[in-house]
């Protein structure tokens, strides 16, 4: 038997030291020099706070079920803030409904689970077989009162003698509350279903004035959809601590040094690249046509092929050709891409979607034969691994790809009869371990470089085509140019294409 009292007292207690993710924010970024009861103050203020907003929503008989929603939330978020240096928000969570079972086997390992049994499934135990006592309903809001007051007193209490120093701090670091374990991630869930779940407005129609300026011609566009492969690893660029692209190096290839992404997850950055609306205009909840729905409305044949967990994320939805594989090794698309050269005919575009460089688990991500550095990290606890290790493992997988960009972009070089191309990006890059930040998945206005800086790779068979990309080598590019390439490529007639955004063209600039 325990009383409400306490019991609410008891759970504050917990999240408040579970939360020492916001603590380190906020004691790294504040100067207690000159302030010392400030260093007091910050948990005082937070338990205060935490402890008024459970003594409101701990109602009888809902006490159980919403402590124990919040310990489990509470557990598995601060598990991977520590251990990765992710941000639980609305992106994520999205990514987390997204996802599959083999990907949450990637994920899984023993660390994981004793931190999930000892501080949250037992917590939640504990919860159930104890017995609540709620007096009666007046002594009850007594308690509900005293406590509420107690909280509110102590939080503004220690609050308004440190305003000259906290104010401004929370004004100039709102990052400091997505730390704030678990209220951030229960609004980030509103924020997440409010935007894919509220009701949708009519489908907008985008192909009705698009045509194809030469219907006859032959033409084939591979697109190679990466993921989670970052530009600071490239070899192609300035990156020379493995020569992880020995096959594309030796091909006739432009690599853009200077290129971006929409968003840091495969959620947000596959739906944008193939939408008509930019980064900075791009909303998960739009309802419309994207680049591709486009091309095949027009004649385009438009295949896609996804060996990705994610699969293609609502893009390839409304196309007839699309084949999902299980999220092996990424040469069954090359393989499956072969098998439909001979019945090759008019305008062609293929997506190939990669499993690529999808951690933690990256031993998984290449054949043994690509085991070119060593020594590797073979376990998804990266916290078992010495950072050349997972550097180690992390350059084979992109040493897996640039073989199969490289198998592509020689195909496309042989088929004489046909104008093609090959093109190349990752969806987002990742984190290996840089200021204790490891995968991907962060805030994009406060995600490092290494998630957002990604490599792109272009060959054209037109001689002149492929040496004016050349010229655009280190032309500042983005996601954003991915739509309207497509469209020059295939000679679109649209009011939709931008000629500026296109790397095809003579009249490409550099994004704003």
């Amino acid at each position: 038997k325990v009383s409400w009292t306490y019991f609410v007292l008891g759970v504050s207690l917990f999240v408040v030291l579970m939360n020492f993710n916001l603590f380190s924010c906020l004691y790294g970024n504040i100067d207690f020099k000159d302030n010392p009861l400030l260093f007091l103050s910050l948990p005082l203020i937070f338990f205060g706070l935490v402890l008024s907003i459970f003594s409101l929503v701990f109602l009888p008989y809902l006490s159980k079920p919403l402590s124990i929603l919040i310990i489990l939330s509470t557990c598995l978020s601060v598990f991977f803030i520590s251990n990765y240096g992710i941000i639980v928000d609305s992106d994520m969570i999205r990514n987390v409904v997204k996802t599959d079972a083999k990907e949450v086997g990637d994920l899984l390992n023993a660390k994981l689970l004793l931190f999930v049994v000892f501080l949250g499934i037992l917590p939640a135990l504990l919860i159930l077989s104890c017995k609540i006592e709620y007096f009666g309903f007046k002594a009850h809001l007594k308690h509900k009162f005293l406590l509420l007051s107690f909280g509110l007193v102590l939080a503004f209490g220690f609050f308004s003698i440190q305003t000259k120093t906290l104010i401004p701090y929370f004004r100039s670091n709102l990052q400091a509350r997505v730390y704030n374990i678990p209220f951030y991630q229960f609004y980030s869930a509103l924020k997440y279903f409010k935007q894919d779940f509220s009701k949708q407005p009519t489908f907008l129609i985008l192909s009705e004035n698009a045509k194809l300026k030469n219907p006859q011609e032959k033409k084939l566009l591979i697109l190679v959809v990466g993921e989670t492969a970052r530009a600071a690893n490239y070899s192609l660029g300035s990156y020379t601590r493995n020569p992880v692209n020995e096959y594309t190096e030796q091909k006739d290839i432009t690599y853009f040094n200077n290129f971006y992404s929409c968003g840091t997850s495969t959620a947000i950055s596959v739906p944008c690249m193939f939408s008509f609306n930019p980064r900075k205009d791009f909303k998960t909840s739009e309802f419309q046509e994207n680049v591709l729905d486009v091309l095949q409305n027009i004649g385009v044949n438009v295949v896609w092929l996804d060996n990705n967990y994610g699969s293609c994320q609502g893009v390839c939805k409304r196309l007839s050709k699309v084949k999902q594989f299980d999220g092996g090794y990424d040469v069954v698309l090359f393989e499956e891409f072969i098998k439909g050269l001979p019945t090759l005919e008019g305008n062609n575009l293929y997506v190939l979607h990669l499993q690529g460089s999808h951690g933690p688990a990256y031993y998984k991500r290449y054949l043994d034969n690509f085991r070119r550095f060593t020594p590797t990290c073979d376990t998804n606890e990266l916290s078992k691994c010495t950072q050349e290790e997972i550097l180690n493992t992390y350059d084979n997988t992109l040493y897996y790809t640039d073989w199969i960009i490289g198998e592509l972009i020689d195909i496309a070089a042989e088929m004489n009869n046909y104008t093609t191309a090959v093109l190349y990006l990752s969806d987002h890059g990742e984190s290996l371990g840089e200021n204790g930040i490891y995968l991907h998945g962060m805030p994009y206005a406060l995600a490092p470089q290494e998630q957002i800086h990604i490599p792109s790779i272009a060959y054209h068979n037109n001689a002149t085509i492929n040496a004016r990309l050349k010229q655009y080598g280190n032309f500042k590019l983005s996601h954003d140019n991915l739509t309207h390439s497509i469209l020059g490529f295939f000679g679109v007639a649209s009011p939709l294409y931008k000629e500026s955004y296109d790397i095809f063209s003579t009249s490409l600039k550099e994004n704003p």
